[in-house]
């Protein structure tokens, strides 16, 4: 069995079990999500539209990609900041039911949140979005 096809086949069976957020090879799941998109920029460039859009649907449910995106979202700037939700991914539980709850089939886009701050003596808006929603999986 080759790297790429053992990849495909551990990617697979973490989306079958619980997985815990430590348990994740960082390594694998980078060099799968790149892997994929390196395949979606030359299906494009060979105007095979058709294996794009498959791509696409692979990448997005995914589970490796949905555990990166998770990673982002709470290893970014805003990573304290709480959305609309009021939800913060702290605990590893928390970001692995995060993963978990990622789904593209039953997501409907729901409203921001507007919150004014004081800045330099002027209120300054600031909108928020769903924890879930600030994956990017999410919109489509």
């Amino acid at each position: 069995m080759n790297a790429q096809s053992s990849m495909a086949h551990n990617a697979r069976t973490m989306q079958t079990k619980r997985v815990k957020w430590k348990d994740i090879n960082w390594i694998i799941a980078e060099s799968y999500v790149n892997r994929l998109q390196v395949r979606i920029v030359k299906a494009v460039q060979k105007d095979k539209w058709r294996l794009v859009k498959r791509l696409q649907k692979l990448i997005t449910n995914s589970f490796y990609a949905k555990a990166i995106t998770v990673k982002r979202v709470i290893t970014n700037k805003g990573k304290h900041t709480p959305g609309i939700d009021k939800v913060v991914w702290e605990t590893d539980e928390d970001k692995s039911k995060a993963i978990e709850k990622l789904d593209t089939s039953k997501y409907h886009a729901q409203p921001l949140r507007r919150v004014y701050i004081e800045k330099y003596g002027k209120k300054k808006n600031v909108r928020l979005e769903f924890q879930r929603c600030r994956t990017g999986l999410c919109r489509g």
